[in-house]
């Protein structure tokens, strides 16, 4: 069984959305948690089929709509320059991948299979992009 953080499972749907042409999410859209936690969830029944162990969990808060998990995944890989939040308030999340760190480099190194990362950002994150 292989370890998959926050990070990782964030970044490859990132690289997934990305290569289906999105460019930018907004954070404030209130289905974003919700969609990423559906996102999860779906992993996680699958989760063993796949040999893979989530070390973190992303639901969404019951009064407040946001997931803390998510939120510190998208600044992890902020970090990591595959996202950028270049505004004041950290509500537009922009597609960054750039030289080494490219959409299909992040797909193929993820230890979630990529197929996977495809499927999940296709059935649950696509209807987010505007």
């Amino acid at each position: 069984m292989r370890i998959v953080s926050a990070a990782q499972f964030v970044d490859g749907l990132m690289a997934a959305l990305a290569k289906k042409g999105v460019t930018s999410l907004s954070l404030d859209d209130p289905e974003i948690d919700k969609k990423f936690g559906e996102a999860y969830d779906d992993l996680l029944n699958r989760a063993e089929e796949l040999g893979i162990v989530p070390d973190f969990i992303i639901s969404a808060d019951q009064t407040y709509g946001d997931s803390i998990c998510l939120r510190d995944a998208i600044l992890d890989i902020r970090d990591s320059r595959s996202v950028a939040l270049n505004n004041p308030r950290f509500v537009k999340m922009t597609m960054k991948f750039s030289g080494p760190n490219t959409p299909d480099a992040v797909l193929d190194d993820n230890t979630v299979p990529r197929a996977v990362l495809e499927n999940l950002a296709e059935q649950y994150l696509t209807s987010l992009s505007k």
